[in-house]
């Protein structure tokens, strides 16, 4: 794992291939995986967009996932965040990233 700053195209091309190929994803979230991605790029400061950007690349959330986290949801003992009426809306159990 590196800092999305350190990755070159060659690896974001590699990423988003890893995504269709062996995770076999929608391309809509390949598209929203080049957004976020894009978008970090693009923006340097630590604002909210940046942490939902951090979110994003770390857990593995959707962007409205991320968007209608609470900070209830947010375990920092078990190092846990609850998504809420994710996809299927279904609730599910993701990692707090580290860093």
């Amino acid at each position: 794992m590196r800092h999305p700053r350190q990755l070159g195209p060659s690896d974001v091309t590699r990423f988003l291939s890893s995504l269709a190929v062996e995770r076999r994803v929608s391309a809509s979230t390949q598209n929203q995986a080049l957004s976020a991605l894009v978008f970090l790029c693009r923006r340097r400061d630590r604002g909210a967009a940046a942490l939902v950007v951090g979110l994003l690349y770390g857990t593995g959330m959707r962007l409205l996932e991320a968007l209608r986290l609470r900070v209830k949801d947010v375990d920092f003992a078990r190092n846990e965040i609850t998504v809420r009426g994710g996809k299927g809306d279904r609730d599910r159990v993701t990692m707090v990233p580290s860093g």
